[in-house]
């Protein structure tokens, strides 16, 4: 009664509502498990706070939908313990994860069947598509698990650090680089593995059932992500998620020798700035969503409009389309930073903690991205990289990256819902990326002389940013208007310009041919 008074005084959708106030409530939750973060509590009773206020906050939510969650959750942790009480043979353990993807892919697809409309819904499949990654990574961590009951264990442990090197044992010589062997790839900060995602993720024995619990229904990220590995939960509830980390670019982890009490300090001025943030870009989003919907490629004016003006506004509705996901990973980063889940080690000057570890967004680099590749490693960061480790690495035995992309590409449209828009948007990316690829090793030697002038660098940059967002934004007003009907409508009164473009630089590029793969790359120098 109290949301929906509330949804009418405020005029925002109640459902909508719903979610931000559940959102929001991660907040003072988060508070709840920073003041457990001390070695005078142990990890069971911060598990036990986990899943008391996460199974709250979902609650408040999904309400009696809550039932969805559960059931998932427990099928998939009861086929792990199943495999692992009849002691599934280690190198079977795969059937177990395949059956977990197959059941929660197919419960989702159900949902979706049941519950879709014409428009896009925030019900308790919202949440769910979201768990649903997150019980396929945990089974398949069970799995990964076998190898380390197949063979003997290393005499020394090991993990893996930012430049995927062995870490944590005992030092081996560096190969020096030769024409054979290319040189370390150079970590930088958008290319560092974050916390959440480098190591060993493999779980040799299943958790508990209440250890899962907290793990899927955590306050800061069972509505709408981040994505982060069991493993990563299971080190915050231990405290050694604080313990130690891998410098930049280095190849050993070291002690962090900072006291917990003193790390979280910081994470609270994240949080707070996080937060403000995310206040700004929901803002923005209402403002532009008084303007600039997908509606508005719709109207019958539009398709008489001048051409200049349709694209200007199919540029507009396509970038409010995507900017209101912006705000609300926003706050969902900042809360993740509050509970401490998010540590992701030191900067530099060893004692100022880093709080990315679980940031879904980074906004500015999102917005000033010149690449389609950079817009990759900047939105919807965590759902990227899970899809990277469970399904791109998992279909190497396609042997070809572009069949690994494309299968990886077509897992996520379908995740997404059975609306014609989403396998649009997703297909239209991958033929953006390879055109993309092409293209940048095409005009390399252009863009290098442009280059050699601060002019030239600004109109370069200026140019890429440019057809970036012009690329992304086209295909995300596909995403939002889900019916093939709209995206017929719409895309006819734009005569197909973002097909018709991305078309003739893929034959381009065929006709002329690029310099030598040892050459500058033209990516490199709009970054």
């Amino acid at each position: 009664m109290v949301v929906h008074a509330l949804a009418d005084a405020s005029g925002i959708p109640e459902p909508t509502l719903r979610l931000l106030l559940a959102v929001l409530a991660a907040y003072p939750a988060a508070l709840v498990q920073r003041a457990l973060l001390t070695p005078k509590v142990g990890a069971s009773t911060r598990n036990a706070v986990n899943v008391v206020l996460g199974l709250a906050i979902a609650s408040f939510f999904c309400g009696t939908d809550l039932v969805h969650s559960l059931a998932t959750i427990s099928t998939t942790w009861t086929l792990c313990k199943l495999g692992e009480v009849l002691r599934v043979p280690p190198k079977s353990r795969w059937l177990v994860a395949a059956a977990s993807f197959i059941f929660n892919f197919a419960y989702l697809l159900i949902a979706y069947y049941f519950h879709a409309s014409e428009s896009y819904d925030i019900n308790w499949t919202t949440p769910q598509s979201v768990l649903t990654l997150r019980m396929i990574g945990f089974a398949f961590d069970w799995a990964d698990g076998a190898k380390h009951l197949a063979t003997k264990p290393p005499a020394t442990s090991r993990t893996t650090s930012d430049s995927g090197t062995d870490v944590k044992g005992a030092k081996s010589a560096q190969a020096k680089p030769t024409a054979a062997t290319p040189p370390a790839r150079v970590v930088t900060e958008d290319t560092r593995v974050p916390t959440a995602w480098a190591g060993d993720l493999s779980l040799v024995h299943v958790p508990s059932y209440l250890e899962t619990l907290g793990f899927a229904y955590f306050t800061g990220s069972f509505l709408v992500g981040p994505q982060f590995s069991f493993a990563l939960y299971r080190k915050y509830l231990s405290l050694d998620l604080f313990a130690t980390y891998v410098p930049m670019g280095a190849k050993e982890a070291v002690p962090v020798n900072v006291p917990v009490k003193t790390l979280l300090k910081s994470s609270a001025g994240y949080a707070a700035k996080t937060f403000a943030k995310a206040l700004l870009y929901l803002g923005v989003t209402q403002v532009l969503q008084m303007y600039f919907t997908s509606s508005v490629v719709l109207a019958p004016e539009f398709a008489t409009a001048p051409y200049y003006e349709r694209l200007y506004l199919a540029w507009w509705c396509g970038k409010t389309a995507l900017t209101k996901y912006v705000g609300i990973w926003l706050l969902t980063d900042g809360s993740c930073a509050l509970s401490g889940l998010s540590f992701d080690g030191l900067y530099p000057d060893g004692q100022t903690a880093r709080w990315t570890g679980l940031s879904n967004i980074r906004a500015w680099a999102f917005e000033s991205a010149t690449s389609l590749g950079q817009i990759i490693a900047h939105f919807n960061i965590n759902t990227n990289h899970w899809a990277k480790l469970y399904l791109f690495k998992r279909l190497k035995f396609l042997g070809n990256k572009q069949l690994s992309a494309l299968g990886t590409l077509s897992f996520l449209a379908i995740w997404h819902g059975f609306h014609p828009g989403y396998a649009f948007a997703f297909a239209l990316e991958f033929v953006d990326m390879e055109a993309e690829r092409r293209l940048t090793r095409t005009v390399a030697p252009l863009v290098k002389a442009l280059s050699a002038s601060a002019a030239g660098r600004v109109l370069v940059n200026v140019t890429c940013w440019l057809l970036t967002t012009s690329a992304l934004y086209y295909a995300a007003l596909g995403f939002d208007l889900l019916t093939f009907q709209a995206i017929w409508q719409a895309f006819n009164a734009l005569y197909w310009v973002g097909h018709i473009a991305v078309v003739v630089v893929l034959l381009i590029t065929f006709i002329v041919p690029g310099p030598k793969r040892g050459g500058v790359s033209a990516a490199k120098k709009t970054q």
